[in-house]
């Protein structure tokens, strides 16, 4: 009996998809070489437009269905959308991943973003979004440890199994305080 192997056939749309992620690569280290100003048109006259709107809220709408569905099966109970929770909570995670990303883009001197981990700026709401948004995806990397330790590192499975009615608490309660903001 054969074993079907994995295989990958080019298709346009994967060769146009990739051809558009080359496009986002060359993009982003023009960005990270010369600045914002020539790569999205923004100025000291002009400084938001829809670069910020298009990466952040684009994160964020892909990153709410997860955080909505994981209130509704865990917090609420309901037990019969439980079969797209993981899917959405994966997808919730790419979102955030997708946030944090444009976030590291739309930050003027990126090679500071460090400084927030050290410089506590207490007072600043923006200080205070990082912060939600870092331990957030943090938790949420840490939920997927769960679903990955299932065939990978079965060892830490059961930890993580254990782990996951604190860290869906924490992970309710992040995303609510960054919102709130």
């Amino acid at each position: 009996m054969a074993t079907q192997g994995w295989s990958f056939k080019m298709t346009p749309i994967r060769k146009l998809l990739i051809l558009l992620a080359i496009i986002c690569t060359v993009v982003a280290i023009f960005r990270l070489v010369t600045g914002l100003g020539i790569v999205t048109n923004l100025s000291d006259e002009w400084p938001w437009g829809l670069w910020i709107g298009f990466d952040v809220l684009t994160g964020v709408a892909l990153a709410g269905g997860g955080y909505f569905t994981a209130i509704i099966v865990h917090v609420l109970h309901k037990d019969k959308y439980h079969a797209i929770a993981r899917s959405a909570m994966l997808t919730s995670l790419l979102g955030y991943l997708l946030v944090m990303a444009g976030l590291f883009l739309d930050i003027g001197q990126w090679f500071n973003f460090w400084r927030p981990f050290v410089s506590w700026g207490h007072t600043s709401v923006l200080f205070e979004v990082f912060w939600c948004v870092s331990c957030y995806t943090t938790i949420q990397v840490l939920e997927f440890g769960e679903i990955f330790t299932e065939k990978v590192g079965v060892k830490w499975h059961n930890a993580f199994k254990s782990a996951m009615p604190f860290l869906l608490i924490i992970g309710i309660i992040f995303p609510t305080l960054h919102q709130s903001s």
